[in-house]
């Protein structure tokens, strides 16, 4: 009789145990709730730093998309560029040799000294880093006439300018005045061609009044895109004419090469530049976004940012330095930037020592 009770208590107490074993109290529900509302909201702040910095590279894709897109028309354009180069005598009545000539022309340098000002009596408008001015055969034409032809040459330019848009604004808009760092872009248009007119009968002429004729036109220029702050262009040796990739100008002095002339300041002749393309440009463009440009717009010391762009990427041996100088500026400003760099070669240009 006390075993059978015995064995019932066991029992019952084996039963309990195991109810126990499967079911859970109040606090382990408290606590299993608590850390599982902690994981949620670790993974709901995980899910919005996602989605915030997918936003952002988002909006810096969008933003910097047309900059992307100047850039790559730039480098386009500039591998098409051509001098049509052939043999000629030294002297027509008494020639002596051959040398090269042609009635094209290349040229790049700083902005400010081969443009000059935008304007004179205005100095907060001006022009930074390098232009490039060059024909290739692009086909623009005004004439429609002449639109089946469509790879007749053109002289094409880019520049950086700081300027106003108040000539571009409709009146009836009422809109506000922006001033902006802009790419323009030159056009000249087959039909209005000029380099002809001044080194044709003589194409040993450094006249540059092939370029500044059209600049002057004021109507062959337009905006490429906004808020880009800086084009530097420089001419180097391929690889395979030198290991080094030397600069083909001088590196001390400034960034010019102009194919009318002999050797850009470089003694050894070797580096000639008359009457030739460079294998390979450099191209680095600096943008910023429109909320960076509004800001520095606005910012009090705008005058010091231009002192400070008018002395940069002035001698092509002090490149790096000028441009590490700019992005600790833009950094230090928390204006949002975007360097776009590349070589581009140019596919008529057969460099010779001859």
């Amino acid at each position: 009789m006390k075993s059978t009770i015995r064995f019932q208590e066991w029992r019952s107490t084996l039963v309990n145990t195991g109810k126990r074993r499967y079911g859970f109290t109040l606090v382990e529900l408290l606590v299993s709730m608590a850390v599982l509302s902690l994981i949620m909201a670790m993974m709901l702040g995980i899910l919005g730093s996602i989605q915030r910095q997918t936003s952002r590279s988002t909006g810096n894709i969008e933003a910097f998309r047309a900059a992307r897109n100047a850039f790559e028309a730039i480098t386009r354009r500039i591998s098409q560029a051509t001098l049509n180069t052939y043999w000629a005598y030294d002297d027509p009545v008494e020639p002596t040799r051959y040398q090269r000539a042609s009635e094209l022309r290349f040229l790049s340098g700083n902005a400010a000294d081969l443009i000059g000002a935008v304007d004179p009596e205005n100095p907060t408008e001006e022009r930074f880093g390098q232009a490039i001015f060059f024909q290739a055969p692009l086909g623009q034409v005004d004439d429609a006439a002449l639109e089946p032809l469509d790879s007749i040459l053109n002289t094409w330019g880019y520049y950086v300018e700081y300027n106003s848009d108040e000539e571009e604004l409709p009146d009836v808009l009422n809109l506000t005045e922006k001033r902006r760092f802009r790419l323009m872009e030159l056009r000249e248009p087959s039909e209005d061609l000029t380099v002809y007119t001044v080194t044709s009968g003589d194409p040993s002429t450094i006249s540059r009044d092939w370029m500044s004729e059209p600049m002057d036109d004021g109507q062959l220029q337009h905006p490429l895109v906004d808020n880009v702050l800086a084009l530097v262009i420089l001419p180097k040796l391929a690889k395979r004419d030198d290991d080094t990739g030397l600069a083909l100008v001088n590196s001390s002095g400034n960034y010019l090469y102009d194919s009318a002339l002999q050797g850009q300041g470089i003694v050894n002749p070797f580096y000639s530049s008359k009457h030739q393309l460079p294998p390979l440009v450099e191209v680095t463009l600096v943008a910023i976004d429109e909320s960076s440009a509004i800001r520095l717009e606005n910012s009090p010391d705008l005058d010091s940012f231009l002192n400070l762009m008018a002395n940069l990427f002035i001698a092509p041996d002090m490149f790096q330095d000028d441009l590490e100088i700019l992005e600790a500026e833009l950094t230090d400003r928390n204006l949002t930037y975007r360097v776009f760099s590349t070589e581009v070669p140019i596919q008529g240009s057969k460099w010779s020592v001859e």
